[in-house]
């Protein structure tokens, strides 16, 4: 039986100890470690309700299925997490033939389609289509080109367009509601702002073919979708979830081997992208307390999604790839530890100085970044969830005067068909107001 712990806050700790290390395995649960984080004791009530929250409760449920209950509570807690798992798995495989029927009617209509997340990322990183609880939406990026094509097809799959009261400058995306199936958000770029020409070509330059069930799409390899993962991680509410940032590590853990840093780095300040990536790495850091894996020999598994199997044949062609060679069991067992222990100084020292951001961005990071201020809802936490959670990319990415004032003006000064200037004084005050009292409560 698990240690019992007097101390409320000690027991806390632990508790979330444990989630992160059952949410970091990956699939492939550590059983000793899990075990000696459980007999220093733990509130297994506690562990499940922040899992279920933080949507990470089929990876944790994976890696204590194995552990037998010693009381009521604790075993109340793991079915808990074995029906969220179980309902995950029923809900991904409805989900999957959704998004299947959109991409093979983009495919037929010779669209190129990128699913950003959801089933196939799933499928990419953890092997399968259960491991990664997935939002209620489908986010696909199609070049802007193919939008009125792209819609055309949606609406006649059932789908319509859903108003949108974003101004013309911010807006990236269109969403498509249809009675009960996923929206769809179609995407001509991956953030609302601070746009790059350069970052979406390079993005449409890298990808890859690859197919589920024999249809046909497009998937961003490693080194592009470590840095649209970093985007997404600090360009919307994804930094309350504890799954974004399992999502990197599990990325860094699978292909980081393959990386190459430099070049990662490199293309990550052409893209403007450098802040992002800087603070998703000190999140996965944070989480893990292990170094990020350098540039190896650890080569990305063969696995269908960017693979340039055949089973994209019906999109278009131009950017191939070959499946790495097989390795035999001692190479892979040697790859598996390198996986496993990062060994390393990893990119938490020189690399990340690399990325050259100036030193309050760093420590704006620090102090933001971290894994109390996304499990537990202190000050800094409803800072993000109220103020900070749309303007935090933009702030990470600025790079001139220009910038700070594009961020100040958007805060203060939104645009005259978003707020109206007759009504943008009254708007400024109430909403001070309710940030306060909130922040307060």
């Amino acid at each position: 039986m698990p240690a019992q712990q007097g101390n409320t806050k000690t027991l806390k700790r632990q508790t979330e100890d444990l989630l992160f290390a059952c949410a970091n395995q990956g699939g492939d649960p550590r059983r000793d470690e899990i075990t000696r984080l459980i007999n220093r004791g733990v509130d297994f009530a506690y562990l499940a309700a922040l899992a279920v929250d933080h949507h990470v409760s089929s990876l944790v449920w994976n890696s204590l299925k194995f552990y037998t209950p010693s009381s009521d509570p604790e075993t109340s807690a793991l079915r808990r997490l074995h029906v969220s798992a179980l309902e995950i798995s029923t809900r991904n495989g409805f989900y999957k033939k959704e998004l299947l029927a959109i991409l093979d009617s983009f495919a037929k209509d010779d669209i190129p389609a990128v699913p950003l997340k959801g089933i196939t990322l799933s499928e990419y990183l953890y092997g399968d289509i259960v491991s990664r609880d997935l939002s209620t939406d489908v986010d696909l990026l199609v070049k802007e080109s193919d939008l009125q094509r792209a819609h055309l097809i949606l609406h006649g799959l059932g789908y319509r367009l859903k108003p949108d009261e974003e101004t013309e400058r911010y807006r990236w995306s269109r969403t498509f509601i249809q009675p009960g199936a996923q929206e769809v958000d179609l995407h001509w770029d991956i953030t609302m702002t601070v746009r790059s020409r350069e970052r979406i070509e390079g993005l449409w330059a890298s990808v890859r073919p690859a197919g589920m069930d024999g249809i046909g799409f497009y998937h961003l390899c490693p080194p592009e979708l470590l840095l649209y993962l970093s985007a997404h991680l600090v360009n919307s509410g994804a930094f309350r979830q504890l799954r974004h940032v399992c999502d990197i590590r599990q990325l860094l853990d699978r292909y980081g081997g393959g990386i190459g840093w430099d070049d990662i780095v490199h293309k990550a300040a052409e893209w403007r992208m450098s802040g992002s990536l800087y603070a998703a790495l000190v999140a996965v850091k944070s989480f893990t307390h292990e170094p990020v894996p350098q540039s190896g020999t650890v080569q990305p598994p063969n696995h269908s999604l960017c693979s340039g199997s055949g089973s994209a044949s019906r999109t278009r062609s131009g950017a191939g790839g070959s499946a790495p060679p097989e390795r035999n069991p001692v190479k892979k067992e040697a790859a598996t530890v390198r996986r496993r222990s990062f060994t390393g100084p990893g990119l938490t020292t020189a690399r990340l100085r690399g990325l050259k951001l100036s030193l309050p961005k760093r420590i704006f990071i620090r102090l933001l970044v971290d894994k109390k201020v996304m499990i537990r809802r202190g000050v800094r936490r409803k800072l993000l969830d109220l103020f900070l959670s749309y303007l935090l990319f933009e702030f990470l990415e600025s790079r001139s005067l220009k910038d700070h004032s594009d961020i100040f003006k958007r805060i203060f000064f939104p645009p005259q068909e978003g707020a109206g200037i007759r009504g943008y004084g009254r708007r400024a005050i109430t909403g001070a107001v309710k940030l306060v009292r909130r922040i307060m409560a």
